[in-house]
């Protein structure tokens, strides 16, 4: 996804530094004026609801339980990009390092049933 961003930001010659998610005011210097954090999780959350896209919650919410279906948010993007790193390159200090964590939080970095078979199929006798 950051890829797909960076050329849509191309694609619409924004400046390098630009923000990705802007709102129609200016800041100060009359630039773009990057959206909030809560204005990003509402949009968010209201397009996750309205395209019925639901993750497993990590923790218990307003929206159920510790594994129930609740809606996206945009810090499952931060999530990905390390599990990205981590099936990209196998390394899990370099992903610990790109996340910013001091101890790495396994729970983010777990794979799926079919991801896990195909690994398996890899790995010599």
């Amino acid at each position: 996804m950051p890829g797909a961003l960076l050329v849509w930001a191309n694609e619409h010659r924004l400046p390098p530094h630009a923000p990705l998610l802007f709102s129609r005011k200016h800041n100060a210097e009359g630039g773009l004026k990057a959206i909030s954090r809560v204005q990003a999780w509402t949009i968010l959350k209201s397009a996750s609801e309205h395209a019925d896209v639901r993750v497993l919650a990590l923790r218990a919410s307003q929206h159920g339980a510790v594994g129930e279906p609740a809606p996206a948010h945009p810090h499952l993007f931060r999530h990905a990009r390390v599990r990205q790193i981590v099936r990209s390159t196998r390394s899990l200090p370099l992903a610990q390092r790109q996340a910013g964590w001091s101890r790495l939080l396994l729970a983010y970095l777990s794979i799926g049933d079919e991801e896990a078979r195909a690994l398996m199929r890899e790995v010599p006798e």
